[in-house]
């Protein structure tokens, strides 16, 4: 594939720039409350349908999710809630991603953070990972209280268009990194550029092509 007309490129978080899960410290069998990482696995599991879409959109927070994992699993909130804002504040990115990412930059290229995700993003993972500055723009779902996959009666991307009409570029002239494969026929329905990585892997391969076009 050719990226020598991107102007923007938009980079998944989840599976894409990072792979940490939230609580992801209580995996480790030394945390003092280890026990709570598999009761809490499966109750995100058995639960994610019902409230992961709304969390997404802004319609509920954090503290809305944590609450309703803890009276169903009988675990302490104040424990499960500072846990979660803990994990928030140390989700790391992959390996190798920043500097190349900060490289693509000083070619003038606009990269930035497209995320369907929650309040806890904006609120707690951005600013303690310096995420504002080492992006050019951050598009959070819960922010704009649309997904990416949320398109209008006319067929136009709500998620990417009002970014592609401020920063006045074309949507063919932005390209997004996703390991959501069922994105590619949405996004690329609007004529913008998709490439499909699978979960965790083939971001950095990616950043490298983006430097030498």
């Amino acid at each position: 594939m050719s990226y020598k007309d991107i102007k923007v490129v938009f980079i998944d978080w989840y599976g894409t720039l990072s792979v940490t899960k939230f609580w992801h410290q209580l995996e480790n069998p030394k945390h003092p409350h280890h026990l709570y990482w598999e009761i809490i696995e499966a109750e995100m599991t058995d639960q994610k349908q019902q409230f992961l879409d709304p969390w997404m959109r802004g319609q509920i927070n954090t503290e809305d999710v944590v609450r309703r994992i803890a009276k169903a699993t009988n675990l302490s909130y104040s424990i499960l809630f500072d846990e979660f804002v803990k994990s928030a504040e140390t989700l790391s990115v992959i390996p190798g991603a920043l500097p190349l990412i900060h490289q693509i930059r000083s070619k003038g290229i606009h990269v930035a953070i497209a995320t369907d995700n929650m309040d806890s993003f904006y609120r707690w993972t951005v600013p303690s990972l310096n995420l504002k500055l080492k992006f050019d723009s951050i598009l959070n779902s819960a922010v704009s209280r649309v997904l990416k996959r949320d398109c209008s009666d006319s067929g136009q991307n709500i998620f990417f268009s009002r970014f592609m009409r401020e920063r006045d570029v074309l949507a063919h002239e932005c390209l997004l990194i996703d390991d959501s494969a069922s994105l590619e026929p949405v996004i690329r329905s609007v004529d913008m550029q998709f490439v499909p990585i699978p979960f965790g892997e083939g971001l950095i391969p990616v950043l490298n092509e983006l430097l030498v076009e």
